[in-house]
């Protein structure tokens, strides 16, 4: 199980990111201000969130199954990333 305080120390130190929710199944969801669209100069930089949350997760002594990168308001570029340990 994820530890919440984990979550909310991940987003609240976090520059990119405005708030971060989980579930028991070890899944995270990250919601960033960036640009969800795939021809936007952000694109490099959600690429490197998903791997800054693999690594906090994993230095804290968790295990997640998979991060969605989600934008703080409603985008259907809204991107899910498995990440396989």
């Amino acid at each position: 199980m994820i530890d919440h305080n984990t979550v909310y120390d991940f987003w609240a130190s976090h520059p990119d990111t405005v708030g971060a929710l989980t579930d028991t199944e070890g899944h995270v969801t990250i919601f960033t201000h960036l640009s969800m669209d795939p021809m936007s100069p952000d694109g490099h930089k959600i690429d490197l969130l998903t791997k800054e949350v693999k690594a906090w997760w994993e230095k804290h002594g968790k295990q997640i199954e998979s991060c969605t990168v989600a934008p703080y308001a409603i985008d259907p570029y809204a991107r899910q990333i498995e990440l396989s340990a």
